[in-house]
């Protein structure tokens, strides 16, 4: 059994499954806010680049509920977070795109026993990437300035049907990270300015 913990170790999500079933990398402001907002508070340094993780959601159980919390960035967010209220890692992201089959993570910026080293399939919303930025934009790999842009969507939602499998889940069994979200209640909305930075 594979898990995720916050760097603390007082959270915990013990999954299912085996392996990673995608990563990329990203540079959207929205990604680079919520891991700003997390640092602020105590949390992992975040570069501009974060590696996002995608797996299964398919959970077998999960201790640390009283130390979860949830966040959106603002009022009508796609992504919920969730996070831990003591060391501020964050340890899971829903967004209706992942139709529950499906949830996120920031490599990094919480611990798990799974092998994260899959190579990225795409590097995205580069249009988002700060102005004088040091990262090193991986060349090798399939680069996208911005994906709310409809053409760019199509070039990569076709990029990822190539590298589809389908899921594990399977109806009736396992927990789904919304059901953790039901369980956290309260989602705290942040009401942050689009793009706006984070001052420590």
């Amino acid at each position: 059994m594979n898990k995720i913990t916050c760097h603390c170790g007082r959270c915990c999500i013990n999954l299912e499954t085996e392996k990673v079933y995608r990563t990329l990398i990203c540079a959207c402001e929205d990604c680079r806010q919520a891991l700003e907002w997390a640092h602020k508070e105590g949390g992992v340094k975040p570069n501009d680049l974060p590696k996002l993780v995608y797996v299964d959601s398919d959970i077998e159980s999960f201790s640390g509920l009283e130390n979860m919390r949830a966040f959106q960035l603002r009022k009508g967010s796609n992504s919920t977070r969730i996070y831990c209220k003591e060391c501020f890692s964050i340890l899971a992201v829903d967004h209706p795109n992942y139709n529950n089959e499906r949830f996120m993570f920031f490599e990094n910026h919480c611990s798990t026993t799974l092998d994260t080293f899959l190579k990225p399939n795409a590097v995205t919303y580069l249009d988002h990437l700060p102005e004088g930025s040091k990262e090193i934009i991986p060349s090798e790999l399939p680069q996208f300035g911005d994906l709310d842009k409809p053409d760019q969507w199509e070039e990569f939602a076709a990029l990822l049907e190539k590298t589809a499998y389908p899921s594990s889940v399977k109806e009736g069994r396992g927990i789904r990270l919304t059901n953790i979200l039901d369980k956290v209640g309260h989602i705290e909305v942040l009401n942050l300015e689009p793009g706006a930075p984070i001052k420590k």
